[in-house]
């Protein structure tokens, strides 16, 4: 992933890590939003200086990010974790690559 991770649990993807030189903004936790309308109710629940994001135009995986920026930074994905340890379904999603 072009010096990134991504972070798959039982064939899901859940996070894409990010940390490079280039487009600073873009570096910190990228949570895979299940589907795009459980966007809004993930934005709330892990408030950051985050921002929705799309790989491309035609995709329909939506990302949240939490800036490595924020001062909250560790406890919101730790809170991300908890969700995921918790099934909660609005974080994951079967990518092609997992099947």
């Amino acid at each position: 992933m072009f010096g990134c991770f991504g972070i798959y649990v039982n064939n899901k993807m859940y996070f894409f890590l990010r940390d490079r030189k280039d487009k600073k903004e873009l570096n910190g936790v990228w949570i895979c939003v299940a589907t795009p309308d459980r966007y809004d109710s993930l934005a709330r629940e892990l408030p950051s200086i985050n921002q929705e994001l799309a790989i491309d135009e035609k995709s329909k995986n939506r990302w949240l990010l939490l800036s490595n920026m924020d001062d909250e930074f560790e406890s919101l994905v730790i809170r991300a974790c908890e969700l995921v340890l918790k099934n909660d379904k609005r974080i994951g999603k079967i990518t092609r690559g997992s099947l």
